[in-house]
């Protein structure tokens, strides 16, 4: 008799369990990049203050950030990502600077995909300091 019971109650947990979560199923939101301005992109009144508007990278970028390795504040900017390793002037689109930025998860949602096409741009174009 006892074991009919765990069973009955193991049947109503399982069915609970169902009606609950077969309702939660989540779109994924792909927010394509928007068209770059098709003009030269400046990185000082361009590209830079993506990073410091609002502080949108500048909160954990900055010399007092937790991330304070990779410097995005104005006028220091530039400096911090001229390196192979956050831009790839050869193959854009891999550029760590445009990818790591992932406007659709955690911390990066501000950064909008308008802001990211302008970065890439700007690599493109060959991620001059001017």
């Amino acid at each position: 008799m006892k074991s009919n019971k765990g069973i009955k109650s193991l049947a109503a947990s399982l069915m609970l369990f169902l009606a609950f979560n077969t309702g939660c199923y989540y779109d994924q939101v792909y927010i394509a990049p928007a068209e770059p301005p098709e003009r030269d992109i400046l990185f000082a009144s361009d590209v830079e203050p993506i990073f410091y508007t609002a502080e949108k990278c500048t909160s954990c970028h900055s010399p007092s950030g937790f991330a304070s390795f990779l410097d995005l504040s104005e006028g220091t900017a530039f400096n911090s990502i001229n390196d192979p390793k956050y831009i790839n002037t050869t193959t854009p689109a891999e550029s760590l600077i445009y990818t790591k930025p992932d406007a659709s998860e955690g911390h990066f949602k501000t950064y909008t995909a308008d802001e990211s096409a302008i970065v890439l741009k700007w690599i493109e174009q060959g991620a001059k300091n001017n």
